[in-house]
């Protein structure tokens, strides 16, 4: 189950990327258009990352709350911030389409990962 959900949120997410870096190349990098792409891009590779650890855990014969907790911790946050950091900092990303871009991609994964897992337990 985990991991058709895994390939199909990587092309989701791969498709935000290369439009980002489309958008980087054709657009400025202050662009709203550049910082919604990029936030969405960033959301779903964060969801491509969570669906990971739920496997991780989903897979431990008694899984433990520190078990998701740590993997969130030191694998989650870290790459979020640096990649946000190197947006934000280096490329001058536009702020307010970068976290309306968070946002839409949190959207759009939670609704597609709610999506496939009603379809999964069906079959």
């Amino acid at each position: 189950m985990f991991l058709n959900i895994k390939k199909t949120i990587i092309k989701i997410a791969v498709l935000f990327i290369l439009l980002s870096v489309l958008s980087f190349v054709f657009l400025k990098a202050e662009s709203i258009l550049t910082g919604v792409l990029s936030g969405i891009a960033i959301s779903l590779v964060n969801l491509y990352m969570l669906s990971i650890t739920l496997e991780k855990v989903s897979t431990l014969q008694s899984p433990k709350i520190w078990n998701y907790f740590w993997r969130t911790f030191f694998l989650r946050i870290p790459a979020v911030v640096l990649v946000f950091c190197l947006l934000i900092i280096f490329l001058k990303i536009n702020l307010i389409g970068f976290f309306l871009g968070l946002i839409t991609g949190f959207i759009i994964g939670v609704f597609k990962l709610t999506k496939l897992c009603q379809l999964y337990q069906k079959v």
